[in-house]
């Protein structure tokens, strides 16, 4: 279907990404949904404040945790609150743009 590919990252928070090539035919219409989702602004899902449950919850889900992983992680803002609790964070994204606008969002260059 695809193989794993460096979409980069800021904030020392690295972001994996899936390259797409043929596949299975519902799969990349996903993707295209996606695609087309991100490039339209339509990214109602998006939350422009950290995950109220996450935060009040994060003293039981954080616990002895060093790493934390958020797939489909889009331009979440849970992942530099999570880096401020103490843990590292790898987010993995479909969308290149999505990653773009995260850097963007926290003022940080995109590294690659």
């Amino acid at each position: 279907m695809g193989q794993d590919s460096a979409l980069g990252g800021c904030t020392g928070i690295p972001v994996w990404g899936l390259a797409t090539g043929g596949g299975v035919k519902d799969w990349s219409k996903g993707l295209t949904l996606w695609h087309d989702r991100w490039s339209e602004g339509r990214i109602g899902f998006h939350r422009d404040s950290v995950n109220a449950h996450l935060q009040a919850h994060a003293d039981a889900l954080l616990a002895g945790t060093q790493r934390v992983l958020v797939p489909l992680c889009g331009k979440s803002v849970d992942m530099p609150w999570l880096v401020q609790q103490g843990v590292e964070v790898v987010g993995v994204e479909l969308v290149p743009r999505a990653v773009e606008q995260f850097c963007q969002d926290q003022k940080e260059p995109l590294t690659r």
